[in-house]
């Protein structure tokens, strides 16, 4: 037991550069049982620290201004400094004084496991791990019972190019309004290798606190990129070498949707070749389906053959019984992305 809790000492004794503050300031060992300075630790909700947390919470435009976002829960933030290629995101957790105990020496022994700690002379990226009054933690919390723990992360910059696909598949997200769906939309994109993800004025932020619980932390393992427009949109698109968008309208043929709207021929999704060249697909809102903006470009686009070098549009739907009217819009993706999965599955063998 002597020899157990010196080693945790050592390891607590180190040196952190998030701030160059050594983890042996904010909490000591005694015992196996983990202590916090009392000079850390914040206790008043009209705090600087919570003042932030709060507007990441609430505003998106704070969260573009800072480059950050909120995550909740000890899975999440656990599995984002398990991950080599998210853990430097982690700026700043804060952790209640009821779980302190329990969540600090899995902190450590997370932030501390990585091959290149104490094999190089520059000390590591670590978060700032700050203990907490409960009522602190409360207020920086977006949910309503939350785990005692919570995290300031940074929105990773999307590096849309550099992903190397054989087949590559991107996802534009057209008014989508619920944040669950765009989660759980997000989630599916991460989990079905999809190069990367493309987000149109009208829809909701991806990076809001209910969005990335939806996604359960893969947002952060997946290039995001923000459009002004279906122009920027569509150069974004370009610069992928993806000439190809499938648009999800739901209508069969050349049936009117309920506000009149009229598509060009379209085809079944598991008709489509997802494999044959990069290919996106367009999901419109819940509730209206596809923009305004982006029905004239499908009416307006060349035939499935098109031009070299021209983007083309395609209409394309899942099929379903009489009587019902559409599919939630993470549903309708996921099964796309999973038609892609298959095909790409056969073609890899």
């Amino acid at each position: 037991m002597a020899l157990l809790s010196a080693a945790l000492v050592l390891l607590l004794s180190r040196t952190s550069t998030r701030r160059i503050i050594s983890p042996s300031r904010l909490f000591s060992v005694t015992s196996l049982k983990v202590s916090y300075n009392e000079k850390n630790l914040i206790s008043s909700t009209k705090s600087n620290t919570v003042r932030i947390f709060q507007s990441l919470l609430a505003k998106r435009q704070k969260r573009q201004e800072l480059e950050a976002t909120v995550v909740e829960g000890s899975k999440m933030i656990f599995d984002l400094l398990r991950n080599p290629e998210t853990r430097d995101l982690v700026q700043h957790i804060l952790v209640s004084t009821d779980d302190w105990n329990d969540y600090v020496p899995i902190l450590d022994k997370l932030i501390h496991s990585h091959e290149e700690y104490g094999k190089t002379t520059q000390a590591p990226i670590v978060p700032l791990i700050s203990p907490a009054t409960a009522s602190v933690v409360r207020a920086c919390s977006d949910v309503i019972t939350n785990q005692g723990i919570v995290a300031k992360v940074s929105i990773p910059k999307p590096q849309i190019s550099l992903r190397q696909h054989n087949y590559p598949f991107y996802v534009i997200a057209d008014g989508l309004q619920d944040p669950g769906n765009v989660g759980t939309l997000l989630r599916s994109c991460a989990a079905a290798g999809a190069a990367g993800f493309i987000v149109l004025p009208n829809t909701c932020d991806p990076w809001s606190p209910k969005a990335v619980r939806s996604a359960m932390g893969t947002s952060f393992q997946l290039p995001i990129m923000q459009a002004s427009g279906w122009e920027e949109c569509c150069e974004l698109l370009e610069q992928c070498n993806c000439r190809r968008v499938l648009a999800a309208t739901m209508l069969v043929n050349n049936d009117e949707d309920n506000e009149g709207k009229l598509t060009q021929q379209s085809t079944c999704y598991f008709d489509i070749d997802f494999t044959s060249e990069p290919v996106a697909i367009v999901l419109g809102s819940e509730g209206s389906g596809l923009s305004n903006e982006i029905y004239k470009e499908l009416l307006a686009s060349p035939d499935s053959v098109g031009k070299d070098g021209e983007l083309r549009m395609e209409a394309v739907h899942i099929p379903m019984q009489t009587g019902v009217e559409s599919l939630n819009a993470a549903v309708c993706g996921s099964l796309m992305l999973y038609e892609y999965v298959r095909q790409r599955t056969i073609k890899e063998k």
